[in-house]
């Protein structure tokens, strides 16, 4: 891997990233009308089913951006060796 692909790819998944943490926030509130439980305190405050679903419904969020980025990466970098 040459260090444009991995500039590339870094970038990529920052954004990506980035992204997720708004879609799992935003989403999460929507359906439960409570804020994301994220940090010591809140997770605390949080029931062990809010616990739990959250961090199943956050690493599928993850997994799925994770499978775009690759993707987004992967066609970004093919664009850019094209000769």
């Amino acid at each position: 891997m040459n260090a444009v692909s991995k500039i590339v790819t870094m970038l990529v998944s920052l954004g990506a990233g980035a992204l997720a943490t708004k879609l799992v926030d935003r989403t999460w509130k929507g359906f439960t009308g409570n804020d994301a439980p994220r940090g010591k305190d809140a997770q605390a405050e949080a029931t062990m089913r809010q616990a739990i679903s959250f961090a199943v419904f956050s690493a599928a969020v993850a997994a799925v951006i994770q499978v775009i980025a690759d993707r987004g990466a992967n066609k970004a970098l093919s664009k850019l060796t094209k000769k």
